[in-house]
């Protein structure tokens, strides 16, 4: 019975459900940037069952922004200067979190990739395997992969 349950529980946690995929529209082109401020995009790859089910925040300066689902992109409008992102997990994931750094300048558009696939191996018993990773990309890479991503609107965030 115990293994039944282990069972199950693993097939939600990997099952990649479709409530933690992104609804909104489909992503066009980038928006226009002024003098007055930046634009940082964050976006999040659907790894299908090979990504977790759940949904991480990223805060800017210890400020919850996005809960980024998987196929989104999230754009935040922020003021010049310096930033710590930090991607955090739910609590009960286990996943450390990851911290990274960022100098903005007005009339910037920056792009942020989350990368968060878990990987499954059988053999002698079963080894997930979860990486997980903050990026800044190349605004030319960042177009291509923001084709098949849909928006996932920041949490009033944008200073």
């Amino acid at each position: 019975m115990r293994k039944i349950t282990y069972i199950i529980c693993l097939t939600f946690i990997l099952s990649g459900c479709g409530f933690a995929t992104a609804t909104g529209p489909q992503f066009i082109k980038p928006e226009a940037v002024s003098d007055d401020y930046a634009l940082l995009y964050f976006y999040r790859g659907d790894f299908g069952n090979n990504q977790s089910a759940y949904t991480p925040s990223i805060y800017i300066n210890n400020v919850k922004a996005i809960e980024l689902k998987r196929s989104a992109y999230s754009v935040l409008k922020l003021n010049q200067g310096k930033y710590t992102i930090l991607f955090k997990h739910i609590a009960i994931a286990g996943y450390p979190d990851l911290n990274m750094e960022i100098d903005i300048k007005n009339g910037e558009r920056r792009y942020i990739e989350v990368y968060d696939p878990v990987s499954v191996s059988g053999g002698g018993g079963l080894t997930l395997t979860y990486t997980s990773n903050l990026t800044e990309i190349s605004e030319e890479v960042a177009l291509e992969a923001l084709k098949d991503k849909k928006l996932n609107p920041s949490i009033a965030f944008n200073k």
